[in-house]
């Protein structure tokens, strides 16, 4: 019903599960906790070979990243839809969550839990991934746990996606470019330091 297949084609699905498990791709994943990811996948919005392919990424994510497959598959569906179509691959995207926590002092699970705080934010204002997880890396290892450190950079970025009047009113006094164009223009990282040197460094 969800996957909207008739039965061949649904035979070809479960034979694709069925196979990833023998040539171990499943990365030890058992078929029933890859069908049920494949249910997820596809309650996400992907299909075919794209949807077998998410699944198989998750799959190998949540054994290197000693997580559950469902944990691995949501995280890995959230970025792939919050980012325009083929911005990211799967592997892309698994890897780069895997470097940030690699970098931070955050686990796999804390990463894809809280991530849904900022994701839709970050890609609003075209903050690539990569940046984004730098940042949760700087933060996370500089004490800040990692709800914390998704609900800072969520304000921040939502402060530059809808200013506050007092924002605004200081940004348009001190000369400052502190809107979303000013990020898609010049990226995040160079926006924020453009308001340290407008500001002297103010805290």
């Amino acid at each position: 019903s969800i996957a909207k297949l008739n039965d061949d084609t649904f035979g070809d699905l479960k034979d694709s599960i069925l196979g990833m498990v023998k040539s171990g791709d499943s990365a030890g994943q058992s078929a029933g906790t890859l069908a049920k990811s494949l249910y997820d996948v596809y309650s996400s919005g992907f299909a075919g070979e794209q949807a077998l392919n998410v699944v198989k990424v998750a799959a190998q994510g949540a054994a290197a990243g000693l997580t559950t497959t469902d944990v691995s598959v949501r995280a890995l569906a959230a970025i792939l839809n919050a980012f325009p179509p083929g911005a990211y691959t799967a592997e892309k995207a698994m890897d780069i969550m895997f470097k940030t926590v690699d970098q931070g002092v955050i686990t796999f699970d804390e990463r894809a839990s809280t991530m849904g705080l900022a994701i839709p934010s970050a890609a609003a204002l075209g903050v690539p991934l990569e940046e984004l997880g730098a940042a949760i890396a700087v933060l996370t290892r500089n004490g800040l746990d990692a709800s914390m450190t998704m609900t800072s950079i969520q304000s921040m970025l939502s402060n530059i996606l809808k200013p506050s009047k007092e924002a605004a009113d200081m940004a348009e006094e001190l000369g400052l470019a502190w809107n979303a164009g000013a990020v898609q223009s010049d990226g995040l990282v160079k926006t924020l330091q453009n308001m340290i040197t407008a500001t002297g460094g103010s805290t």
